[in-house]
């Protein structure tokens, strides 16, 4: 089917309406570009120091933990969970990566890690309340949470290096899924479970760190989370306008797709006046062929 044959579907009043509020389509243009980049701009903008809610100023609580060893079964595979502690945070989340979130990243998937999903890099305490955590530009990868300084030496001596922990959370139920999923960076959070090694009958996947002072590999905690709660989440009308904007441009062509070039009611009234302008002239015609009769 062409394309004119695809317009053509279009009634004539729809297409008279989309001709109509076609010179508005610019500044709608105009609009949508202007939401989807604010948006893009101010979403995930990191909560200023005085927005942080004192719970951040407690230190993580861990206890030694006495449970048992147990069973999770995820996508069809089944993990042993083994719980070494208690585990208790609140914090301020400034990066996050989702598991198989993307083609360059599906280690989990290849390794039949179902139970990890989500990896949050937060900090607490002295990082969230001074601020400094503004000068400090943070990234996930698929195990590790980095960061450099963006102001040199003097941000990383301020910087307390006790007070940031990458945690590898494993879900305890699909409550927890969901919210993990929800959670976005500049969002203050409180999550508890267990500090854990997990794996399959056939291999371990992961131990976890517990203290607080390690750095390198294997200083990240390993977390069986049973209960995850945004305490104060960052704004999310930034990330509505940006979608708004998208979804507005994409509407936006469709109807400019559809839009005739001109008005069709006017076509229709030219088409009956050179209908009207035939037949005149077949009539002229016919006179013109008639016998000429005087009386």
């Amino acid at each position: 089917m062409s394309i004119s044959a695809i317009k053509n579907l279009v009634p004539i009043p729809v297409q008279s309406f989309l001709f109509l509020i076609s010179r508005t389509y610019k500044y709608l243009f105009v609009l949508c570009v202007g939401l989807m980049i604010a948006g893009w701009v101010m979403d995930g903008r990191m909560p200023t120091p005085d927005a942080m809610l004192p719970e951040l100023g407690h230190e993580p609580l861990q206890q030694s933990a006495q449970v048992a060893e147990f069973t999770q079964t995820e996508h069809g595979t089944t993990y042993y969970v083994k719980p070494l502690y208690t585990y208790e945070l609140y914090g301020l989340v400034v990066s996050k990566h989702e598991a198989n979130s993307s083609f360059l990243s599906n280690s989990h998937a290849r390794w039949g890690d179902y139970l990890n999903t989500t990896d949050l890099c937060v900090v607490w305490g002295s990082n969230a309340f001074s601020g400094i955590y503004q000068q400090i530009k943070f990234r996930s990868g698929e195990w590790t949470c980095f960061f450099e300084s963006k102001g040199g030496y003097e941000v990383y001596r301020a910087f307390d290096i006790n007070r940031v922990s990458n945690n590898h959370m494993l879900i305890g139920n699909q409550e927890v899924a969901k919210i993990l999923r929800d959670v976005r960076i500049g969002d203050q959070i409180y999550f508890k479970g267990y500090l854990a090694e997990y794996g399959t009958a056939s291999h371990r996947i992961r131990g976890t760190s517990t203290t607080r002072t390690d750095t390198g590999q294997g200083a990240c905690e390993t977390v069986y989370a049973t209960h995850v709660q945004i305490i104060q989440e960052i704004p999310r009308i930034w990330r509505l306008l940006m979608w708004a904007g998208v979804w507005g441009i994409v509407v936006l062509y469709i109807l400019w797709f559809f839009t005739p070039a001109s008005s069709p009611t006017r076509q229709e009234e030219a088409d009956d006046d050179e209908n009207d302008d035939e037949d005149l002239d077949w009539r002229e015609r016919y006179r013109a062929q008639r016998p000429h009769e005087r009386h």
